[in-house]
């Protein structure tokens, strides 16, 4: 009998230490490997580093990682204010409002870009591959940001192991980057992680443009007061801060089905109703079909267009001041 329970015990101690060497292995890789929201890393290194001092930054999805240029902005403005792209894959308003109490008192402008259709979300929820990605990266919730966001993902209360569990499928992710990266018929560089312009495709149209489209029903498309409510408590704390709030609405491609003008006039009209005090900056057609590289995705041409658009309304409506860092 106690040889039995002796075997016992060494088989659980050895199952133990097994799943702490994994769970342990699970951190590492998680830094190292290849995946779709590893820019999420770079955003929190860059916000924790205070060697720097930007005037300007940018959040929001792939849209704005693809189609915004932080250096062309800067280049457009009185001093050239130092800006950074820190928007990322899949980065919805409600993640991107994960970051606001972490901005360098240096931040004067924070500019969300959030695809026009957005509004009528009736979900918002942190999705939990992304609240795993932000604690595997090392983030850590705060009150006030609790306070903002309200809604908050289970994930991130969680302990650490139990997130690291959950990140297991960080394997099969990451193969699946480096079997497309090698079968795809697209071509892209390697400035993911750039801080100002992480446009990584080569060339400027898609080899199957359109390549993709939306199921979307714009016919029905109504303002749901979740999102509202939540760019609206974004924008309150940014002023509390000193900081100016902008909504940029991101361009919508013509080639696939969009908005009729009375639809859009409506839904924009009950944006601006509902948010009056968010400086909202309608960009939705702000770019021609030839400036896209596939039907979300602005091309370089159409992102420098798009940035220095940005730009001019910033200068047009807002006083930048002169002293104010230059890009490096």
């Amino acid at each position: 009998m106690q040889l039995f329970l002796k075997r016992v015990f060494i088989w659980f101690v050895a199952t133990a230490a097994f799943l702490f060497i994994c769970l342990q292995a699970v951190f590492y890789l998680y830094k190292i490997l290849p995946n779709d929201i590893s820019r999420t890393q770079i955003i929190f290194s860059t916000l924790k580093d205070t060697s720097v001092q930007p005037s300007i930054i940018i959040l929001g999805d792939s849209r704005a990682v693809f189609g915004i240029d932080a250096k062309a902005i800067s280049k457009n403005l009185p001093g050239q204010a130092l800006a950074y792209n820190l928007a990322s894959v899949g980065q919805s308003v409600q993640e991107g409002a994960h970051f606001f109490t972490m901005l360098s008192p240096s931040v004067k402008h924070v500019l969300h870009c959030i695809p026009f259709e957005n509004f009528a979300l009736t979900h918002i929820r942190l999705p939990d591959n992304k609240a795993v990605a932000m604690r595997m990266y090392g983030y850590s919730l705060d009150t006030a940001t609790e306070k903002i966001v309200q809604e908050v993902n289970p994930i991130l209360h969680q302990s650490k192991w139990h997130v690291a569990f959950q990140a297991r499928n960080l394997l099969i992710s990451s193969l699946n980057v480096i079997v497309r990266e090698m079968l795809d018929d697209e071509k892209f560089n390697n400035n993911f992680h750039d801080l100002y312009f992480p446009h990584i495709y080569t060339t400027s149209r898609h080899p199957r443009y359109p390549f993709n489209g939306h199921s979307i029903n714009f016919d029905s498309l109504k303002v749901n007061p979740l999102l509202t409510n939540l760019v609206q408590r974004v924008h309150n704390y940014c002023k509390q801060r000193d900081i100016f709030y902008h909504v940029v609405l991101m361009p919508m491609n013509p080639d696939v089905p969009v908005p009729t003008t009375a639809v859009r006039n409506t839904y924009l009209t009950e944006v601006r109703k509902q948010l009056p005090s968010v400086d909202i900056m309608d960009m939705a057609q702000e770019l021609v079909p030839t400036e896209f590289y596939d039907w979300l995705h602005p091309n370089k041409a159409g992102a420098e267009k798009l940035s220095i658009a940005i730009a001019n309304l910033l200068k047009e409506h807002y006083k930048l001041s002169d002293k104010t860092s230059s890009n490096k």
